[in-house]
């Protein structure tokens, strides 16, 4: 079964994050051996996706990061531009 999460890879080391680990991987230049490093559970309220927006709404805070609505809008202008540039063979300017 493949491994799922993320690794960073740097130019000095790469960090692997595996899905549900209590750990990361880190490995560096200057130690080469992998090692690994605790990563405390996230809190109440940002464990996943849902939690975090629908906690953000009951406290009345915006909504940061990737999951900032405005973020996500330019995101899907960029990929639908993307795709019509692609189909029509030329550059376009960012549909509104």
């Amino acid at each position: 079964q493949p491994t799922c999460g993320f690794t960073f890879v740097g130019t000095d080391g790469t960090i692997a994050s595996p899905d549900y680990a209590s750990e990361v991987t880190v490995q560096t230049r200057e130690r080469f051996e992998i090692h690994a490093i605790a990563a405390d559970p996230l809190p109440e309220g940002e464990r996943n996706a849902i939690e975090y927006v629908l906690g953000r709404i009951a406290s009345g805070e915006p909504v940061e990061g990737p999951l900032d609505p405005g973020f996500c809008l330019t995101a899907q202008r960029i990929v639908d531009t993307a795709i019509r540039s692609a189909a029509e063979k030329r550059t376009l300017d960012l549909i509104p």
